[in-house]
Parts: structure tokens; C-alpha cells; sequence
């Protein structure tokens, strides 16, 4: 009994060790220009970071989620690596109670926006009301990142597609009123694209086509895009 009580002592020891020196990593790739790492580095900087912010620690998921961000900007392999490993878990902390964590996440997930999953969760029907919630978030930071990834996604003519169906451009169209440029410019790209995408263009009604062109031709007046 002895032995087995000692083995789960430092199992659990070493578990926290473990907590820590991720935590430590996380807080010094916030800051470290990636670029100065090889990418076998960084990418071996994926796992422990994944791991942290699986735990319920909103802190260690927050700085976990800008050093993940921050790795993110390497390339396309790595944003491969940190949504292969951890995309479940980013996704996840989306829905969290802590605003800092969803802004974290849905900056990450922007940065990863060419990834295959991160493109179907923005295809797909129920998560698309997410992305489209968080796009009309009071919190600007929150909102950019939201409606930026949804601009980049709507390139892709199953997202254009699916976001005709499902009836989210009318929401779009609300981003188009926005007071801030950027967003503007935001609801402007994924409408554009919608407009350019025949196909799914032609699924929309007559009524919702003509307000699509009519936000557009707005846009292109007083914003000049």
C-alpha cells in the first residue's frame, strides 16, 4: 500500500510539474517572435500548449491561447498541427463563461481559418450560429476576429453556400450597418463573395438578392471598398 500510495504521489507531483513548466512556456511564447524558432520547435511547442488549455484553469487556457495564436503565424503546418491536436478544446472554450478565453480562442481559430475543420465549423448549420453570435458580440475584439474568419471562410463556395441556406448573410447585412470600419469592411468581403459565388447567389430570393447588391453598392460608396 505503501508503494502504491508513493507511485500516485508522484504521478501527481510529476502531473503538476508537468502543469507548470506548459504554463511557463505559454507565458514566454506570447511574447517571442516565433520567427527567431525553427518550426521543429515550434511545432513541438504544440502539444504541451494544447495541454494546457484542456484544463479548467481560465488563466493557463487564456495565456495557452495567445501563445497558440502567436505560433499560429509560423505557417499553414503549424496552424495543421495546432487544430489536428487541438481543435476540439479551442472550439470548446469558444462557449466559455470567461470573455478573455472566447476572445483568445476565436482570434486563434481566425488565424487558423484554412483549415479544413476550422473552414466545416463555419460551413456547418448550428456551429455557423456561433461564429455569427460571436460576430455580433458586444466585445469589439471578440466581433472582428468572429466576422474576420467568416469573410476568409466565405471565399470558399461551400461556406458561401451554406450561409445562403441558412439564411446567416441576413445577419451580415446587419454587419454591413456596423460604425466601425472594420467591420464594415468585414460584412463587405463575405457579401462580396457571396455575390461572386453564382450558385449559391442564386439560391437567395429576389427581395434578399437585391438587398445584398444594395449593401454592396452602399459599401463601395461611402466606404470606397
Amino acid at each position: 500500500e505503501g508503494s502504491a500510495a508513493a507511485a500516485a504521489g508522484d504521478k501527481k507531483a510529476g502531473s503538476k510539474l508537468k502543469l507548470l513548466v506548459s504554463h511557463a512556456l505559454a507565458r514566454i511564447l506570447i511574447s517571442v517572435n516565433p520567427g527567431l524558432l525553427e518550426e521543429m520547435q515550434v511545432l513541438e511547442c504544440v502539444g504541451p500548449l494544447v495541454s494546457l488549455i484542456a484544463k479548467d484553469y481560465a488563466l493557463q487556457q487564456f495565456e495557452g491561447l495567445l501563445a497558440l495564436t502567436n505560433l499560429a503565424t509560423v505557417g499553414m503546418e503549424v496552424q495543421d498541427k495546432i487544430v489536428g491536436n487541438g481543435f476540439g478544446a479551442i472550439e470548446e472554450l469558444q462557449w466559455s463563461k470567461n470573455e478573455m478565453v472566447v476572445r483568445a480562442a476565436t482570434e486563434l481559430l481566425c488565424n487558423c481559418v484554412s483549415c479544413d475543420k476550422v473552414l466545416a465549423s463555419i460551413k456547418d448549420g448550428s456551429r455557423q450560429k456561433l461564429w455569427i453570435g460571436l460576430a455580433l458580440s458586444e466585445d469589439p475584439a471578440t466581433a472582428n476576429a468572429a466576422a474576420g474568419a467568416i469573410a476568409m471562410a466565405s471565399g470558399d463556395p461551400r461556406v458561401a453556400a451554406s450561409l445562403a441556406k441558412s439564411g446567416a448573410f441576413a445577419q451580415v447585412l446587419d454587419l454591413a450597418e456596423s460604425s466601425q470600419p472594420g467591420m464594415r469592411h468585414r460584412a463587405f468581403v463575405t457579401l462580396e463573395n457571396l455575390r461572386n459565388e453564382a450558385e449559391a447567389f442564386r439560391t437567395l430570393d429576389e427581395g434578399s438578392q437585391c438587398k445584398v447588391k444594395k449593401a454592396l453598392e452602399r459599401l463601395k460608396e461611402s466606404d470606397g471598398f
